[in-house]
C-alpha cells in the first residue's frame, strides 16, 4: 500500500509531461504552419508595350437624308502603340491583381460612311482605348486559374477633316468619349514551370454602367447595353529564376448596342451601333519578388 501511495506523485508527474509535450508539439505544428503560408505570400510584376490594330464600324438604320430612309455604315482601321502593366499577389491558391491598359500615341485613318451602300462621307479618325482591371481569385492548378472582378475601360474617338459627297465640310475636331463600368470574367492558365511556357488568357466582360459624350453635341449623354470577350495566347522565356521576358497576342471584340433616337434641339440624334475589334500584340518584362 506504501509502494502504491509513492508511485502515484510520479504517474501524475509523467501524465503532466506528455501534456506539456503534446501541448509543444501541437504549439509548433501550428508556427510552422503559419510560416509555411508566410512563405507562400508571393507578388509579380510585369511592363510592356504593345501595338493595337482595330477594326470599327457603326451602323444606323432607317435614316433619311432629303429622300427615302436608308441605312448608315461606317468603317474605320485605326491603331495605336501602347502601355501595359500588372502587379499581382499569390497567397497560397488565393489570387489578387490589378492590371492596366493606356495608349501611348495614335494613328489618323481615313473613316469611310456609306448610305445604302454608296459613298457618302469621309473624315479622319483616331481611336484608343484605356482598360484598368481589378479582381481576386482562386488558382486550381497552373493551367486553370478562375479570377472575377471589375473592369473600368474608356474609349477615346477623335474625328477631323470632314468631306461630304466630295465637298469639304466646316465643322471642326469632334471628340467622341465612351466610359463604361463592366463586371469581368477571366479564365487563364500556363503549362508547367519551365524556361519556355506557353499560356492562354480568356475574358468575358459585361457593362453594368455605359455613357457616351459627344463634343458636337453639348450636355447630351447617352447610354447603352453591350458586351465584350477576348483571347490572348501568351509566352513567356525565363531570364533568370526571378524574371522573364512575355510576349502576347490578344484578340477582344466590343458590341455596344446602340442608345435609340434622342430629342436634341430641332431634331434628333443616336449613338449608333458600334463594333470594336482589337488585335493586340505586346512584349513585356516580369519580374517575380
Amino acid at each position: 500500500m506504501k509502494q502504491i501511495r509513492r508511485s502515484l506523485p510520479l504517474a501524475v508527474l509523467s501524465l503532466l509531461i506528455l501534456q506539456a509535450s503534446a501541448f509543444c508539439s501541437a504549439d509548433f505544428k501550428f508556427v510552422n504552419y503559419i510560416g509555411e503560408a508566410q512563405a507562400k505570400l508571393t507578388y509579380c510584376g510585369e511592363l510592356g508595350i504593345g501595338m493595337e490594330l482595330l477594326g470599327y464600324q457603326e451602323h444606323v438604320a432607317n435614316v433619311s437624308i432629303g429622300g427615302p430612309a436608308g441605312n448608315i455604315d461606317s468603317s474605320a482601321s485605326p491603331n495605336y502603340y501602347s502601355v501595359n502593366g500588372r502587379l499581382e499577389m499569390a497567397m497560397g491558391n488565393a489570387i489578387y491583381a490589378v492590371a492596366a491598359h493606356f495608349p501611348l500615341s495614335a494613328s489618323p485613318v481615313t473613316e469611310k460612311w456609306t448610305f445604302n451602300g454608296g459613298d457618302y462621307q469621309t473624315n479622319d479618325l483616331s481611336y484608343t482605348l484605356t482598360r484598368f482591371d481589378a479582381c481576386g481569385g482562386y488558382s486550381f492548378s497552373d493551367l486553370f486559374q478562375l479570377l472575377g472582378g471589375i473592369r473600368i475601360s474608356k474609349g477615346e474617338q477623335t474625328r477631323e477633316n470632314f468631306y461630304q459627297n466630295g465637298s469639304r465640310l466646316s465643322t471642326g475636331q469632334v471628340v467622341e468619349t465612351i466610359d463604361s463600368f463592366n463586371a469581368l470574367v477571366k479564365l487563364r492558365g500556363m503549362m508547367e514551370p519551365g524556361p519556355v511556357r506557353f499560356g492562354y488568357e480568356l475574358e468575358a466582360a459585361y457593362p453594368i454602367k455605359v455613357s457616351t459624350v459627344n463634343t458636337q453635341l453639348s450636355g447630351l449623354e447617352l447610354g447603352a447595353s453591350g458586351d465584350s470577350y477576348a483571347a490572348a495566347v501568351t509566352l513567356s522565356c525565363d531570364l533568370d529564376p526571378g524574371s522573364s521576358i512575355d510576349g502576347a497576342i490578344r484578340w477582344s471584340t466590343v458590341h455596344y448596342d446602340g442608345s435609340g433616337w434622342h430629342a436634341y434641339g430641332a431634331g434628333q440624334v443616336q449613338w449608333p451601333i458600334n463594333d470594336t475589334q482589337d488585335l493586340g500584340i505586346s512584349a513585356g518584362w516580369r519580374h517575380r519578388f
